[in-house]
C-alpha cells in the first residue's frame, strides 16, 4: 500500500479519492486546499451531479476529513513547500490544482519528504505518460511525470494500436468535449478566447486543444503527424474523440476493428475498451477505461482512409497511478538499439555510471549474504560496464552531433530518418549530404563541441564524457535524483582523474557554453553555404580560409 496526497479538491482531486476509496492498494492520507474547509469538503465529497451519492460514511473534525472511519488530514496552504506532508508519511502527491504543472514549481512537494509528484494536466517540461502507450519508459529516478490530459489518454492508446497495426501516415482528430469549470454558465468575459467566454449551457463552442500534438511526445513516431480540435458542448460527463486518418497500409475497416478488438482483450485490457452496441456518451459515465472504441461508429472511404470514434471514461486518474507505481518496480527495459533508433528526440542513453567499485555497490537487490567474496568477480564486470557506458555515450554524442549538422542544414532533411519521412530533396541529393556531413565529422571541423565539453567540465585524458547540457537538461527534467548525480559524478572524476563537486555547472560556465554554443551555431550556417549549389566561389574560398579547411 502506497500513501498519497492530493494537492487541489477540485473536481479530479475529489475523483481521485472516490477512487482510492475503492483501492486496496492505495491509502490517501493527506490533502491540501486553501479555500475548502473540513465540513465543506466532506459535502462536496458526499455529493455529486454526476456521480452521485458517496458510497460510503463521512465526517469531519477541524483538521480532518473521514472516509469510512479512516482520518485523512486536512491542510489549507497556498505554498505546496509549505504543506507538512511529512508529517503524515506522505509517499505519492497528485497536483490535481493546475497550478502546479512544471517541474520548479511542482518539485516544492519534494522538499517535504514526498518520493514523487504525479501532475493530473500536460505539462511542459515534466516526463509526460499515458497508460499502456509509453509507460514501460517509466524510470525510478524520475520524481515529477504528468499524467497527460483525459483527452490525450482517450486517443493515445487508440492511435497506437492502429498506427502499429497499419501505420498512420497523417491525421486529424476532434474532440467532443463535456464541459469543464473553466467555462461561463453565462455570458461573461474572456480575455484570450472569446468563444470560450461564451454560455456553456446554451453553445457547441469551437476551441483548441493540444491533445493530438501531445500524442506525438508520448508516441515519438507520431510526432508532427496528428493535430486537432475541439468542440465544447453542453453535457455533464464523458467526451468523444474523432480521429480521421490515413493509414501507410491499407486495410479493410473490419480489419481495423479486428485489431482494436484484440488489443482490447490481451495487450490493453483495462485501458482500451470496446464495443459495438448502440451506446450514447452516458453510458459511458462511470467507466474505467482510458479509451473506449465504439466499433459501429467508425466509418472508411477508402482501405487507406478511415474515421475512428472512441469515448473516454471517468475516474481512470487513480487507476493509472497505480498502474505507474507497479510499472515502475516490474517495467522491461528497452534495449540499447531500440533507444538509438529512436532519433527524432534522440534520447540519452539510461546507463547506469558505477562508482569506483565497493561492496555496496556490487550488491544486487537480493542482498547477497557473501559481499567479500563476489567483490572481485562484480569489479571486475563492474569496469566492463563502465567501457560499454562510456561506448554508449560516445555513440549518443556522435549522433547528436549528425542531428546538430542536419538540423543547421535545413528542416527538410534528417539523417536517421527512413526514406519515407525524409521531406523535399532527391535520394541522390541526400546521400550526397550525408556523405559531406560524414566527411566533415572525421576531418574535424566540428571540433568546437569537444572543445566546449573540455572548457565546461574540465579535460578527460582517460574517458569520454557525455555534453554537460545533456546531463543539466536531465537533471533539470526531474530525471536523476541526488543519489544518481552523486553516482555519475563519482564515475567521471574517476575516469577523468578530476575533482568537481557538482555535476551542474556554475552560472559563468552556463554562460560560457551558450556562447560556445552559438559559435558552433555560426559554424554549421556557414558549412551549410558549401553545400548549396548556389553558393558561389568567393564565399567558399572565404569559408575555407575562416575555418582553415
Amino acid at each position: 500500500m502506497v500513501n498519497v496526497a492530493i494537492n487541489g479538491f477540485g473536481r479530479i482531486g475529489r475523483l481521485v479519492l472516490r477512487a482510492a476509496a475503492k483501492n486496496p492498494k492505495i491509502n490517501v492520507v493527506a490533502v491540501n486546499d486553501p479555500f475548502v474547509a473540513t465540513k465543506y469538503m466532506e459535502y462536496m465529497l458526499k455529493y455529486d451531479t454526476v456521480h452521485g451519492k458517496f458510497d460510503g460514511s463521512l465526517s469531519h473534525d477541524e483538521q480532518h476529513i473521514f472516509v469510512d472511519g479512516k482520518p485523512i488530514r486536512v491542510f489549507n496552504e497556498m505554498d505546496p513547500a509549505n504543506i507538512k506532508w511529512g508529517e503524515e508519511q506522505v509517499q505519492y502527491v497528485v497536483e490535481s490544482t493546475g497550478a502546479f504543472t512544471k517541474i520548479d514549481n511542482a518539485s516544492a512537494h519534494l522538499k517535504n519528504g514526498v518520493e514523487k509528484v504525479v501532475i493530473s494536466a500536460p505539462s511542459g517540461d515534466a516526463p509526460m505518460f499515458v497508460m499502456g502507450v509509453n509507460h514501460e519508459l517509466y524510470e525510478k529516478n524520475m520524481h515529477v511525470v504528468s499524467n497527460a490530459s483525459c483527452t490525450t489518454n482517450c486517443l493515445a492508446p487508440l492511435a497506437k494500436v492502429v498506427h502499429d497495426k497499419f501505420g498512420i501516415k497523417e491525421g486529424l482528430m476532434t474532440t467532443v468535449h463535456a464541459v469543464t469549470a473553466t467555462q461561463k454558465t453565462v455570458d461573461g468575459p474572456s480575455k484570450k478566447d472569446w468563444r470560450g467566454g461564451r454560455g456553456a449551457c446554451f453553445n457547441i463552442i469551437p476551441s483548441s486543444t493540444g491533445a493530438a500534438k501531445a500524442v506525438g511526445k508520448v508516441i515519438p513516431s507520431l510526432n508532427g503527424k496528428l493535430t486537432g480540435m475541439s468542440f465544447r458542448v453542453p453535457t455533464a460527463d464523458v467526451s468523444v474523440v474523432d480521429l480521421t486518418a490515413r493509414l501507410v497500409n491499407p486495410a479493410s475497416y473490419d480489419e481495423i476493428k479486428a485489431a482494436i478488438k484484440d488489443a482490447s482483450e490481451n495487450e490493453m485490457k483495462g485501458i482500451l475498451g470496446y464495443t459495438e452496441e448502440a451506446v450514447v456518451s452516458s453510458d459511458f459515465i462511470g467507466d474505467s477505461h482510458s479509451s473506449i472504441f465504439d466499433a459501429s461508429a467508425g466509418i472508411a472511404l477508402t482501405d487507406d482512409f478511415v474515421k475512428l470514434v472512441s469515448c473516454d471514461g471517468d475516474n481512470e486518474l487513480m487507476a493509472k497511478h497505480k498502474r505507474a507505481k507497479k510499472a515502475a518496480s516490474k517495467r522491461p527495459r528497452p534495449s540499447t538499439e531500440e533507444k538509438d533508433s529512436v532519433l527524432s528526440f534522440l534520447p540519452p542513453p539510461k546507463h547506469e555510471l558505477p562508482t569506483t567499485v565497493s561492496e555496496e555497490t556490487v550488491v544486487s537487490e537480493e542482498k547477497v549474504e557473501t559481499q567479500q567474496v563476489q567483490a572481485p568477480v562484480a569489479e571486475a564486470a563492474a569496469v566492463q560496464q563502465n567501457e560499454e557506458n562510456a561506448a554508449a555515450w560516445q555513440q549518443y554524442y556522435q549522433q547528436q552531433q549528425l542531428y546538430q549538422a542536419n538540423y543547421a542544414a535545413g528542416p527538410d532533411f534528417y539523417v536517421g530518418q527512413g526514406e519515407e519521412d525524409v521531406p523535399g530533396g532527391s535520394s541522390k541529393r541526400r546521400r550526397t549530404r550525408e556523405r559531406d556531413i560524414e566527411r566533415a565529422l572525421q576531418q574535424g571541423h566540428f571540433e568546437s563541441v569537444t572543445e566546449q565539453i573540455a572548457e565546461v567540465q574540465g579535460p578527460s585524458p582517460n574517458a569520454w564524457q557525455p555534453p554537460i547540457d545533456e546531463l543539466t537538461r536531465s537533471n533539470n527534467a526531474g530525471g536523476s535524483s541526488e543519489q544518481d548525480v552523486k553516482v555519475k559524478a563519482s564515475f567521471w572524476n574517476a575516469q577523468a582523474g578530476t575533482k568537481v563537486s557538482s555535476v551542474k555547472p556554475s552560472r559563468l560556465q552556463r554562460q560560457k557554453h551558450q556562447l560556445n554554443q552559438l559559435a558552433f551555431d555560426a559554424k554549421l550556417r556557414d558549412f551549410e553555404l558549401l553545400d548549396k549549389r548556389s553558393a558561389s566561389l568567393k564565399t567558399k574560398r572565404e569559408t575555407y580560409a575562416k575555418y582553415g579547411w
